[in-house]
């Protein structure tokens, strides 16, 4: 278990991380449903408005199907709960499971000696029992209160960081559609500039008599015209669509997700009885060897029979009513984790998003690349960012090209356009200009991308679903 975060690391650079059901999930998933349904996603419904909603027949019917591990742990709590009673209503009769001390008739003692050994014997028993209660205790608190607290941290971690990762997709996004707004003007300004010929920078016509420079310089020109104009406007498009699905769609799965962990962490807190357990078998345990063969502490014994005891016994029933929670927690947990068709955690939120109306078909693009495909699909938007990208690095290039052309041959264009000297200053400075703001926003742009890269976002979701939900969860909770 310890080594299974490092095996999944190494698997991520090769592969795609495919789940493999542990042996706990695959057996709370197998248990008896008695004719009612295991399948999860059923209880989801797709309201009027397109919201999550829950069919309250399915439900009901999906809640009968998971009580049977709870159920059973809680009678057989009750049946021995009654038993303990009904002895100690028998008083003498039911002897020491009455909690009555013994009573050995001396004459009969040392007619037939056996009988002095079954004192020894139950008293061996309850020291037996007592170290019983604090082995377990102790393997409770270490296998599985600690666990059960490290995995719902580690699931809290990786939902933070999640929000934090769309945080900075939903920022960069609106940095890049910010900047392009204010750079749709000044790219127009350069297609005025420079479209009509170097000549008309200078104020000299257009009449430079076609030399090699003019010709090149022009060429130049032409070409960050026509690439100017296949960028799209920045301000529209993909990137809103993306910067939405980070802020809103993406932001709701997560809510879902917590509220979900937050539930089921509400009803498995109470393992952390763990502690007191180990401490009440502990001072039992003290107790049955004093009344064997230490001395005589009647302080100790009056704490231990109207305190400890008393105290011990609502723990153990709370105790009880835990373990049937936790039972019927790990069945609903196998049940996500080998949801929809496919029977992984992957194919129970594919269910849970084929049952929902009005999801987009951006968003779904999204959560197939993202979550359910482990990046081995396409996203579109996606892909528009890294195309945006490309083409501002192309202009941002090109820019830096005509800049070196005119700080160049400035004097020798300005000569054959037959332009006074300095006539090109204006133009080179908004050229620079323009050059230093694209420079700036192929800069945003690139954090646009790396930002929506797949592979850290897909790990989010492994650390919580695979590893968290699916492998360290159920092993700490069948602890």
């Amino acid at each position: 278990i310890d080594n299974k975060p490092t095996m999944v690391s190494m698997m991520r650079k090769l592969a795609r991380v495919v789940y493999d059901p542990i042996a706990p999930i695959n057996a709370f998933n197998a248990v008896p449903r008695f004719g009612h349904t295991s399948n999860i996603t059923s209880i989801f419904a797709a309201g009027d408005g397109g919201g999550e909603e829950l069919d309250s027949a399915a439900l009901l019917d999906y809640i009968q199907g998971t009580v049977f591990v709870g159920g059973f742990c809680l009678a057989s709590f009750i049946v021995w709960l009654l038993m303990l009673v009904i002895c100690k209503c028998l008083g003498d009769r039911a002897g020491i499971c009455a909690g009555r001390p013994f009573v050995e008739d001396k004459s009969q003692t040392a007619i037939l000696p056996s009988r002095s050994r079954k004192p020894t014997i139950f008293k061996i028993l309850m020291m037996v029992s007592s170290a019983i209660i604090v082995f377990n205790g102790l393997l409770f608190m270490f296998k599985g209160a600690y666990s059960v607290d490290n995995a719902f941290q580690d699931i809290d971690d990786a939902t933070n960081t999640f929000m934090d990762v769309a945080g900075e997709i939903v920022k960069a996004a609106d940095d890049t559609i910010a900047f392009g707004s204010d750079t749709v003007p000044l790219k127009e300004d350069i297609v005025v500039l420079i479209d009509d010929g170097i000549c008309n920078m200078s104020g000299g016509g257009n009449g430079g008599g076609g030399s090699t420079i003019e010709t090149e310089f022009n060429a130049q020109a032409s070409a960050v015209v026509e690439k100017l104009n296949e960028l799209q406007n920045f301000s529209k498009g993909s990137l809103v669509d993306l910067r939405d699905i980070f802020s809103a769609d993406f932001d709701n799965l997560i809510n879902m997700i917590n509220k979900n962990i937050g539930t089921t962490e509400t009803w498995v807190r109470p393992v952390f009885v763990a502690g007191p357990v180990v401490a009440f078998g502990f001072i039992l345990l003290i107790g049955s060897y004093l009344a064997w063969n230490g001395p005589y502490i009647e302080m100790y014994f009056k704490i231990q029979t109207w305190v400890i005891l008393p105290l011990f016994s609502i723990l153990f029933i709370v105790v009880g009513i835990a373990i049937s929670a936790v039972g019927t927690v790990l069945v609903v947990n196998s049940d996500i984790c080998l949801g929809g068709d496919t029977r992984t955690p992957e194919g129970f939120i594919t269910a849970i998003l084929t049952s929902q109306q009005g999801i987009g078909e951006n968003t779904m693009e999204a959560m197939n690349y993202y979550v359910l495909k482990g990046c081995e699909s396409e996203f579109s938007l996606k892909n528009e960012v890294d195309d945006l990208l490309d083409n501002l690095r192309q202009v941002n290039d090109m820019l830096v090209d005509i800049n070196i052309s005119l700080d160049v041959d400035q004097e020798t264009i300005e000569n054959i356009c037959g332009s006074a000297e300095g006539s090109l200053d204006s133009a080179k400075g908004s050229l620079i200009e323009a050059e230093s703001k694209f420079k700036d926003f192929v800069s945003i742009a690139d954090n646009a991308s790396r930002a929506v890269e797949c592979e850290r976002i897909n790990s989010i979701f492994i650390d919580i679903f695979h590893d968290a939900l699916c492998t360290n969860g159920p092993y700490s909770l069948m602890w």
